[in-house]
């Protein structure tokens, strides 16, 4: 989980408290002509901890971010795909969408791809492309595996 402090105008988001210390520091190690005026203007390191404590706000699962921007039938793909234990084939996944052909499959994979990209993760999908016994190529679609538990709870919802 990660913490959003807003610092000088910017949203940034740091991993761990200490992080947020390391910020701090930075902020109060600045070097300002110190005036009476404005010795009550620089912040301590603790004020700046705790007040950053309070407006703390947890960043999104990137497979959370990356399945909230899937339109409907890039769901459903993904659906068929997370559901079968084997790679599924072009041809299997043509029949159970009601595709006319493959290139219909890459629109639905690319844009699959690209939202998860946004989100921070890069290889979610994986292709491989195999000859069948009558030397016909055909694509296998699979989900990476460290993505399938955390995939399987999004589509439940």
């Amino acid at each position: 989980m990660g913490y959003l402090v807003k610092y000088r105008g910017l949203d940034v988001v740091c991993e761990t408290l200490d992080d947020i210390d390391k910020l701090a520091d930075r902020l109060s190690n600045k070097s300002v002509a110190l005036t009476q005026s404005t010795v009550s203007a620089i912040p301590s390191q603790q004020w700046f901890a705790q007040v950053a404590q309070s407006i703390v706000i947890p960043t999104e699962n990137p497979v959370s971010a990356g399945f909230r921007r899937l339109k409907t039938n890039q769901r459903r793909l993904l659906d068929i795909i997370v559901g079968s234990r084997d790679p599924v084939s072009d041809e299997d996944i043509r029949n159970k969408m009601g595709l006319a052909n493959n290139h219909s499959i890459s629109g639905l994979t690319t844009g699959i791809k690209r939202n998860f990209k946004r989100a921070g993760i890069k290889d979610l999908l994986q292709k491989e492309a195999k000859r069948n016994g009558s030397g016909n190529l055909h694509s296998y679609y699979s989900v990476n595996p460290k993505f399938i538990e955390e995939l399987r709870e999004e589509l439940s919802h």
